[in-house]
Parts: structure tokens; sequence; C-alpha cells
């Protein structure tokens, strides 16, 4: 069987973290991702419980991905207002208004949220559809000698 290259195996990571249980859980959700891609390619053969299985948890884990990016974009739409007095943000090239980097990533992110939204809802359809196939053992033709 052929390897897939999710495209993310030799990404560096911009800023590692020990930051909060909220950044813990996605890097661990990350892990697992990778970790589910790894074993369906290395199990050899299609098993059409892991192709409904891992359909059903694609869907279960987009949604909470979409939700989140847009409670993110929110955060860093009012971001350069939330910071304790004294703290100011700033565009590490000191070229651009910082405000309008936040608000252009905000809208990126709302943006990549409702695509992600509709990407759920049609692997949602895909799940729907092949939930309908079952696989049965085939039965063995009558023998035409029993048979007369």
């Amino acid at each position: 069987m052929s390897r897939t290259n999710s495209g993310f195996e030799n990404n560096d990571r911009h800023e590692q973290t020990d930051g909060s249980p909220a950044v813990r859980r996605a890097e661990a959700g990350t892990a697992a991702w990778r970790a589910a891609l790894e074993a369906h390619q290395n199990a050899g053969t299609v098993d059409h419980q892991d192709i409904y299985g891992l359909t059903r948890e694609l869907v279960a884990t987009l949604g909470p991905i979409s939700s989140l990016m847009r409670l993110v974009s929110t955060q860093v739409a009012g971001y350069a207002d939330s910071l304790p007095d004294g703290q100011a943000v700033y565009d590490d090239e000191r070229a651009v208004d910082p405000r309008e980097l936040l608000a252009q990533a905000a809208e990126v992110l709302d943006l990549l949220s409702s695509k992600t939204c509709a990407v759920t809802l049609e692997l949602n359809t895909f799940w729907s559809l092949i939930g309908r196939i079952g696989v049965e053992t085939a039965r063995a033709a009558p023998d035409s000698e029993a048979s007369r």
C-alpha cells in the first residue's frame, strides 16, 4: 500500500509551547491523528469498520475544530484591546499597523471556519452514504447435480 504524505510530517513548529491545557490537548489531538494515519497506512488491507469508524471520528473532530477557529478568530480580532495597560501589539517588521494584521488574520480564520463547517457537512454526507454499505459472506452456488 502506498504511503500518503499528509503534508505535516516535516513541518517545524513555529513555536513550541508548554502552554495552557487547551494547547496541550490540541497537541495531543494532533499526535493522535498522526498516529491514526500511520496505523491506517500500515494496516495493509481495507477494513469496512475502519473506514466507517475513521469517518465518524473525522466528522466528530472537524465540528469542534470549526468552532474553535471561530472562537480564536473573535479573540484575535479583539486581541490588541485585551492587553493589560502598558502592553501593546506590534508588527515584528515594524511596517504595518498590527491592528490591521490582526483584523486580516481574524478574517482569514473566520473564512477557514466557514469552509471547515462546509467540509464537515460534506463529510457527514459521505459517512451517511458509506453507512448504508454492508459486507456479507458470499453464498456458494448450488451444485447443479444436487439440485436435480
